[in-house]
């Protein structure tokens, strides 16, 4: 197991394909939702000596599989004062992109401005479809900004390549970073 603080509020912990298996028993079998996997998530957690620093924090975990069976798994410690009515819950990351549906020009617009006023190495883009704007990210694991954009949009989702290719197929692209 590999710990390494990405930013003050990120940590990024690496398990290999046979951690995984001692662990879990499988990377299907990582779901924070299950109290077995609940419980020997906090006992890493408590090992990488991560404590949320106040109850006014809240901690966004998202595990990502590696390409030798391994995965990382990010945690991102948020205050809970960025109220969000949105949030994002996933059993794993099989997916490709997050897709946040915004009926505003002004929403994108701020939405836009956000994105090129943070430090981001993410790729967004924006696409205009009759009905509303799209803005894509493949940005899965930060979290604030994951906050940030959801108060500025109605709704959100996680999609597979399949997805994004239809929404690519019956849009038009308007901005991109």
């Amino acid at each position: 197991m590999r710990i390494k603080n990405l930013t003050e509020n990120t940590l990024k912990i690496s398990l290999t394909a046979y951690e995984i298996s001692l662990l879990f028993g499988s990377y299907e079998n990582i779901d924070y939702r299950d109290e077995k996997s609940k419980r020997i998530l906090g006992e890493i957690l408590k090992e990488a000596n991560v404590e949320l620093e106040s109850t006014q924090n809240k901690l966004y975990i998202e595990v990502v599989p590696d390409t030798l069976g391994g995965c990382s798994i990010y945690c991102t410690c948020v205050s809970v004062s960025i109220k969000s009515r949105h949030r994002l819950y996933c059993r794993r990351n099989d997916l490709c992109a997050v897709c946040y549906s915004i009926s505003s020009a002004n929403s994108l617009l701020t939405a836009i401005e956000i994105i090129l006023s943070k430090k981001n190495s993410a790729h967004y883009t924006a696409y205009k479809t009759p009905s509303n704007y799209i803005l894509i990210t493949d940005d899965i694991q930060n979290a604030e900004y994951h906050l940030m954009l959801t108060e500025l949009s109605d709704s959100f989702r996680r999609i597979d390549t399949a997805t994004l290719s239809v929404i690519l197929e019956h849009s038009q692209e308007i901005w991109k970073n």
